[in-house]
């Protein structure tokens, strides 16, 4: 049984053919042709598939439906298939596991075909397109998606584009960041094929092209591979929120466009300004305390590891918690416990 586009082709078969029946094992097969190359077929043919086994109508539907991106449904008995879509060369390539290549001879190459989308009437090729604020936008739809290298210098495509990240916020718009440098990682970059790195910070902003500033150019062949920008001279740039956008440009219309594998923005947290005080600490009887238990007091809180309410002096209204560390420095008299320590305290932050 044949099937074409889905659909069982009907044959006439003799109930009385003439001579027996010879199984054709190891007999060339040929395609689009009669066996003495007299009977050229006119017309075009390609997702030829064989198979070993008896398949269903329903089967062949599904086939039919989902197999055009060169991965069908069944290969369950897939005995050889033929996408005939080389586009040049004389060798057509058997996709099957069986991988039974044949010979092409005298085969004209034309355009896929592609089902219609949505066909716009100001252009003449198929497109999918969308109104946005009153513009209409165009997406082109190649023809042969099973083999896109065939489609360079044949295919056009529009010479420069954009690239918008989504915001980015560290999961907290609110919390300061400071960016320090941004890492690209770049290929097909040349002096026609450039991409031009851009950057705004908290969506003062919120248009399309407005606020961006340009970080670097990449548009020579020592751009390939690993760059580092450093923000501000590397003094770094605070943000809350922070956005890219990369202005891609190719040479032509049928050229290679080039291609950013990665984009790395290296940052930190930045919390607010804490105090910290250095103080030195007398150990004598005042304050009704003893040297001793001045001492066993400062390491009781270092120990704890809690926040302790500190007043300063010159401040009586203003409360501070802070954390005890460890002495720098300890100073005796000689006089049992009697001398002094200089210790550090700094204020916890609080959000």
């Amino acid at each position: 049984i044949i099937y074409i586009n889905g659909t069982a082709v009907a044959l006439t078969e003799s109930a009385t053919p003439d001579g027996a029946r010879v199984t054709d094992v190891g007999s060339v097969l040929t395609i689009g042709n009669y066996v003495t190359d007299t009977l050229t077929f006119d017309g075009g043919i390609k997702n030829m598939r064989m198979y070993s086994r008896v398949l269903g109508a329903a089967e062949i539907s599904v086939n039919f439906g989902l197999g055009f991106n060169g991965a069908p449904s069944s290969s369950t008995g897939l005995a050889g298939y033929w996408k005939l879509n080389e586009g040049t060369g004389t060798t057509a390539t058997d996709s099957s596991v069986a991988a039974n290549d044949g010979t092409i001879s005298g085969a004209t190459w034309l355009d896929g075909a592609m089902n219609d989308v949505i066909v716009s009437s100001a252009s003449t090729s198929y497109a999918v397109y969308f109104d946005s604020g009153g513009s209409i936008f165009y997406i082109d739809m190649p023809k042969g998606l099973s083999n896109p290298n065939y489609l360079i210098g044949t295919q056009k495509y529009e010479t420069t584009g954009i690239y918008l990240s989504p915001w980015f916020d560290g999961d907290n718009q609110s919390f300061q960041k400071l960016v320090k440098a941004v890492t690209s990682f770049a290929k097909r970059i040349t002096a026609n094929e450039t991409i031009v790195i851009k950057y705004r910070v908290d969506k003062v902003n919120t248009d399309r092209d407005a606020g961006f500033t340009t970080l670097d150019t990449l548009n020579t062949s020592g751009d390939n591979g690993e760059v580092v920008n450093e923000i501000a001279s590397g003094a770094g740039l605070g943000f809350n929120s922070f956005q890219f956008r990369l202005d891609l440009a190719r040479g032509g219309t049928t050229t290679n466009t080039p291609d950013m594998l990665a984009l790395t923005l290296a940052y930190r947290l930045v919390t607010q300004g804490n105090w910290s005080w250095s103080l030195n600490l007398v150990l004598d009887d005042s304050h009704n305390t003893t040297p001793a238990e001045k001492i066993a007091n400062l390491e009781s809180a270092i120990e704890s590891a809690v926040d302790v309410p500190f007043i300063y002096r010159f401040l009586p209204d203003e409360t501070h918690f802070v954390q005890f560390l460890s002495p720098r420095e300890i100073q005796k008299t000689g006089k049992e416990f009697d001398g002094s320590i200089n210790i550090q305290l700094l204020e916890s932050w609080l959000p």
